[in-house]
């Protein structure tokens, strides 16, 4: 399940409750592969994964990104998971020998109880307890002249395309997404503040020339309908619009240049 599917899902699950999204708390956090796998994968689904020979490898941090786990919380201070985009890759990083990977935990309190009075989890597909989520602080010391991290510039070869972990995106979209999930000071931000942030310290082109910005939830001319996205950082112009489809789009390198005396 890729990334946008996983929030359409959820979605979906909240009865097409868009607000529910937005007032959504996501708690950073780490966790043992072992324990995300119990939590969200059955018997039968284990054995497909295991027998699965795509689905193995060296763990790859940087194309891996964060995983995620949307819980609800009951008045009990139990938290019980009820969507999850990730296993896949929890299944690589565990036979690489990792011991926790990043997690992003999507809370949906219904009931008044906080994050920290939870005493512990069961899993989406079986009554699985477990208690070791370790919650981490993330860098909120980040320069907002450089918020990406790239030093004087960055080349990232196409805009959308799909890799080998559980269909995720790879590219400059996903790169600028992967970052805003990967540090507070950025998140903090929320969408529209990070897409000024990047424009504050950035230039972007391909490697035609055209030049963008970054902009918050914008329509989607690849997407159903050309919907808007919820969760969505996208160039302006779109380079689908500029380049007339997304696989001419993918055929370019995309240039994140940082502003001089910025």
């Amino acid at each position: 399940m890729n990334y946008k599917n996983f929030y359409n899902a959820w979605v979906g699950y909240a009865k097409g409750t868009r607000q529910l999204l937005l007032e959504r708390t996501v708690v950073p956090a780490s966790i043992r592969p072992d324990d995300f796998l119990a939590l969200t994968t059955d018997a039968e689904e284990l054995e497909r994964i295991t027998n699965n020979p795509s689905i193995s490898g060296k763990y790859d941090a940087e194309k891996a990104g964060t995983l995620s786990l949307a819980i609800e919380l009951d008045g009990s201070g139990n938290g019980k998971v009820v969507n999850h985009e990730g296993r896949n890759r929890a299944f690589v990083a565990k036979q690489s020998g990792l011991e926790r990977v990043p997690l992003n935990i999507i809370v949906v309190n219904k009931e008044g109880v906080s994050f920290g009075e939870i005493k512990q989890f069961t899993g989406q597909f079986s009554p699985v307890v477990v208690k070791r989520f370790k919650l981490w602080t993330r860098d909120t010391s980040l320069s907002m002249s450089d918020p990406l991290k790239i030093g004087d510039t960055r080349d990232v070869a196409g805009y959308s395309i799909k890799s080998q972990y559980n269909n995720e995106i790879d590219g400059l979209h996903h790169f600028i997404r992967k970052k805003f999930n990967s540090e507070n000071a950025l998140t903090d931000l929320g969408y529209e503040g990070y897409a000024n942030a990047l424009n504050k310290a950035y230039t972007v082109q391909d490697s035609t020339g055209k030049e963008y910005t970054f902009a918050k939830n914008r329509i989607h001319p690849t997407g159903p309908a050309q919907q808007t996205s919820l969760y969505h950082i996208n160039l302006v112009p779109h380079p689908v619009e500029v380049h007339g489809t997304l696989e001419a789009a993918n055929k370019l390198t995309y240039t994140i240049k940082k502003k001089q005396g910025e």
